[in-house]
């Protein structure tokens, strides 16, 4: 039946704040989620090395976001009923 399989699919999240997403997640609430990393760092690194060398920064940067668990680490986990996970 369709709604038992919606009901058995895992919780995936894309809040991969520590506070919410990650906490979530540590607590089995989450089976995953996405984590962009803070960018601050990356954003003056750049523009220390544009100050010093005299280049033009490029239009956009990409910062990558990364899966938490790993992707790889998903993979081993087996598919638990999501339904067990409570608040």
């Amino acid at each position: 039946m369709a709604r038992d399989r919606f009901l058995a699919a895992p919780y995936l999240g894309i809040d991969g704040v520590s506070k919410t997403g990650q906490s979530w997640l540590r607590r089995g609430l989450l089976n995953a989620t996405i984590v962009v990393p803070a960018n601050a760092d990356q954003a003056l690194d750049m523009l220390v090395h544009a100050v010093q060398s005299g280049t033009i920064l490029p239009e956009k940067t990409l910062t990558l976001p990364r899966s938490m668990p790993i992707v790889e680490e998903l993979a081993r986990k087996p598919v638990q009923n999501a339904h067990g996970a409570r608040a």
